[in-house]
């Protein structure tokens, strides 16, 4: 298995996987506030493209044998002025998405895709990386957990009635 950067030829590969995500992720919420729309797959690659790889982070790609098995994007956190009052404000990347394909998974792939972000993190001086995760989640928690990765806040949603 290698790890290469994003190029454009992977484009429709990475929307196909965002999909994926978003899938997953709307099949586990509890609440049903995520949701997959016919615009999702063009619009929100845009929007992912933008947050991350404009930002001075990446997306990088696991593949092996041409075959491509999951991917991750991590972007720069960019800090309001008025953040520094409260803030000790470090550089810091986010693991704004991370996916594995189901017939991959287990196999270390997500550890791999992980340390990448984190070595290219590390190369441009981000002291901290953070993500964020489902509670129902709870295989992507334990990769995370595995990884070194801490609770710091915890957000809550109730409904009302």
């Amino acid at each position: 298995m290698e790890i290469i950067e994003y190029t454009n030829e992977y484009t429709e590969e990475i929307k196909d996987m965002l999909v994926g995500l978003q899938n997953h992720i709307a099949k586990i919420d509890d609440f049903k506030l995520n949701i997959m729309t016919n615009e999702y797959r063009e619009e929100y690659f845009k929007f992912a493209y933008k947050m991350n790889i404009e930002s001075g982070g990446k997306f990088f790609i696991a593949k092996e044998n041409d075959e491509v098995l999951g991917f991750i994007a991590c972007s720069i956190t960019e800090y309001e002025d008025i953040a520094k009052v409260s803030y000790k404000c470090p550089k810091k990347g986010v693991i704004t998405e991370l996916f594995v394909k189901e017939t991959a998974r287990r196999k270390g792939v997500a550890n791999a895709l992980i340390l990448k972000a984190e070595e290219y993190l590390k190369s441009i001086n981000c002291e901290f990386v953070e993500l964020d995760v489902f509670a129902n989640n709870k295989n992507a928690y334990k990769l995370y957990k595995r990884n070194n990765f801490n609770e710091r806040v915890i957000s809550m949603l109730k409904k009302l009635k």
